[in-house]
């Protein structure tokens, strides 16, 4: 699908934000180029698109953009680099001015001694507005799911990314618009992933936390919604939904573990060999039910079996999702479904939120209140397509 090509004389809303004099950002725990962050600076006609729109992230260069999918600004042959015209846009973006992290273990020492560093020299930046843009990649696709990253320092947690992406902004003076992205949810309501949703949940309340406790907090609009449903989870009866702290990985993780990315062409008795020590280590789970290693021999790709598997594992918890086969059928994205979403606000013209219907009229809502003009711009061309990412 498109990425804002449908009107190309409509600049993306950071664009219009920017020339309204607004400092402009994003958190993400998706790779920076992928379809939810990206239409907020980016127009491409196919999404997966995500090496020219690598591209045009670098030429926009946010005021701070955090996030994963170092690969797609790196040439092939340099890590997992997919791009083939050999540029590396991490160099390119430093030539630029932009400051450049890339790597988890980096972000995480330099989140401790830049707090305090910027803290302390925010006044004088925005004096002289000596602000660098900053575009940090914490991995070379989308960060571990926050259950997969309990204990691990090299990527710091969703709320620590936000304090980061608060002080660049704030340090630029100007008035702000910071777009934060709990991209992992999506996809482990698409795994049927019951475990890495709920902490994933738990981690963005922590994110909201920060940003409500802030010492600004009564100045800025804060406003929490998604983008659509998925999968539709629901709890049955028996739900015992306390009793996932037993699990410690990801339906993906342990998938892998598994499979490796093959399907399997063993016996229904070796995936079992295979798969109980995994599940033990990884959700207390010593076997699986003939049913499910049915639908694991079956699966077609990795993302049924990653739904069989999570089908397995949060049924044990009374926590159910929508069929696979209904949910491969959706007219537009698999897994995404018609169900309303909730909206919420907090601070200046929050109560206005509560009449918001769909997603265009919070769109026209957000430019109201940032008292943006309409922002068109002259008829311009999508960019090319390069090689196409994943569309995940």
């Amino acid at each position: 699908s498109r990425i804002g090509a449908a009107e190309p004389d409509v600049l993306p809303l950071f664009q219009q934000a920017r020339g309204a004099g607004r400092a402009v950002g994003f958190v993400t725990t998706a790779r920076v180029t992928h379809s939810s962050v990206a239409p907020f600076y980016a127009r491409a006609e196919d999404m997966r698109a995500e090496n020219d729109i690598a591209e045009q992230l670098v030429a926009f260069a946010p005021d701070v953009a955090i996030g994963g999918g170092a690969r797609y600004f790196l040439p092939r042959g340099e890590g997992d680099g997919r791009r083939t015209d050999e540029r590396n846009l991490l160099a390119e973006a430093e030539a630029a001015g932009i400051e450049v992290r890339h790597g988890g273990a980096a972000m995480d020492s330099a989140v401790a001694e830049g707090a305090a560093a910027e803290g302390a020299a925010a006044e004088g930046a925005a004096a002289d507005g000596a602000v660098a843009p900053r575009l940090v990649l914490l991995g070379e696709t989308h960060l571990p799911h926050a259950l997969d990253r309990q204990g691990d320092p090299s990527v710091p947690a969703l709320g620590e990314l936000v304090d980061e992406a608060l002080q660049r902004l704030q340090a630029t003076g100007k008035p702000w618009f910071l777009v934060v992205e709990a991209a992992r949810l999506d996809h482990a309501a698409r795994d049927h992933d019951a475990a890495a949703l709920t902490a994933g949940v738990v981690e963005m309340t922590d994110a909201l936390r920060r940003v409500l406790e802030d010492p600004d907090a009564a100045r800025v609009l804060t406003v929490l919604v998604s983008d659509h449903d998925t999968a539709s989870p629901a709890m049955l009866a028996n739900a015992r939904p306390d009793s996932l702290a037993v699990v410690r990985s990801s339906i993906e993780v342990m998938e892998w573990r598994i499979f490796r990315g093959r399907r399997w062409r063993g016996t229904p008795r070796d995936l079992l060999a295979e798969a109980s020590p995994v599940l033990d280590a990884g959700a207390l789970q010593t076997g699986l039910y003939a049913d499910d290693l049915d639908r694991l021999l079956q699966a077609e790709d990795v993302y049924e079996r990653r739904t069989a598997l999570g089908n397995a594992i949060s049924r044990r918890f009374g926590i159910a999702f929508l069929d696979y086969s209904a949910q491969i059928s959706m007219e537009v994205t698999p897994g995404v479904t018609r169900e309303l979403v909730p909206v919420r606000a907090w601070g200046p013209r929050a109560a206005e939120a509560e009449v918001l219907r769909d997603h265009a009229a919070l769109g026209a809502w957000l430019r109201d209140v940032m008292d943006l003009p309409p922002g068109r711009s002259g008829p311009a061309e999508p960019p090319s397509v390069d090689t196409p990412g994943e569309d995940r």
